[in-house]
């Protein structure tokens, strides 16, 4: 009732109040959608016709005029950099909503501090419905798909952490992102095979996913499952020939890897499929030496 009091007393022009409205957008996300209709039913008592003539006012250059002025809250951040488009986005928001902010020529490309923008904040929500409905909306603006975040992740990566697969196809649409690297040179099949979800590691291949791209650590993908214990995600990038004997920073080989954290299943696998054995890491230690030292560490601790 704060909000709606504070916009039917055009008030949104104060900054305070719009602080105000922002945070409560944040905070009760269920509301917003009730709130905002309530905007749009106010602002739709002026004929189209006069819309129109608003619309032409404001792009000839008349900055005072009173529509302009009441539309500004819809560009208006809070103190994470966040337009209540970002808002929406995030937390799911349902299309009608989606349709107003944006009916309102918002930026699309707007981030927030952290340089997220609407569609990679969409992906982390995990709505589908929103990635969806949003990605149509920007589909043309590639400069959108490929935005990074302060951590150089797109959208894609982000998509990656979710347990839904639906809005990938929408995102590999794009393909100059199946590859592309964070700051830590981590590409979304890192991800994926990091959160061990065998669907998402899939789609990624057969949309032209790297299955040997090395991040930072010199770590590849297969590195990274076996360090998980993903039995199915190492046996699908076998078959899709993933390096077997590639070495990280440290030396160390998948093989390595998986006899260090003891997976067993996943060694016998490496090893039907030709990992070297007798490859060692920057310390000298084979597999046999990591194999010895789980033994020994067996023991000591039954006895």
């Amino acid at each position: 009732m704060v909000i709606l009091t504070v916009l039917h007393n055009r008030q949104l022009k104060d900054s305070v109040y719009r602080e105000k409205f922002l945070k409560h957008c944040q905070k009760e996300s269920i509301r917003i959608k009730n709130i905002l209709a309530n905007i749009k039913e106010k602002q739709n008592n002026n004929t189209s016709q006069q819309d129109q003539n608003v619309h032409t006012k404001t792009k000839e250059g008349h900055e005072d005029d009173e529509y302009y002025k009441q539309t500004q809250a819809y560009q208006e951040c809070d103190c994470d950099g966040r337009t209540p488009l970002l808002i929406a986005a995030i937390n799911g928001s349902g299309d009608e909503v989606l349709k107003l902010l944006i009916s309102k020529d918002v930026d699309l490309e707007k981030c927030d501090s952290q340089d997220r923008s609407a569609l990679y904040l969409a992906c982390k929500g995990g709505r589908e419905t929103t990635v969806i409905y949003y990605y149509r909306i920007v589909a043309q603006k590639l400069c959108i798909i490929e935005a990074v975040d302060c951590r150089n992740r797109t959208a894609l990566h982000v998509s990656c952490k979710k347990e839904t697969s639906k809005q990938l196809n929408f995102l590999l649409e794009n393909e100059s992102i199946i590859n592309k690297q964070d700051n830590d040179g981590n590409c979304p099949l890192h991800i994926a095979c990091k959160r061990g979800d065998n669907e998402i590691v899939n789609i990624l291949i057969l949309n032209g996913a790297d299955v040997d791209c090395r991040n930072n650590a010199g770590r590849q993908p297969l590195h990274i499952a076996c360090s998980k214990g993903h039995y199915e995600i190492v046996d699908l990038l076998l078959k899709k020939h993933a390096q077997i004997n590639n070495q990280d920073n440290e030396g160390t080989t998948p093989l390595l890897t998986a006899c260090k954290i003891g997976q067993a299943q996943i060694t016998r696998l490496l090893l039907q499929n030709k990992a070297d054995g007798s490859i060692c890491d920057n310390d000298k230690r084979s597999t046999l030496h990591s194999l010895h030292e789980r033994t020994r560490g067996h023991r000591s601790g039954s006895a």
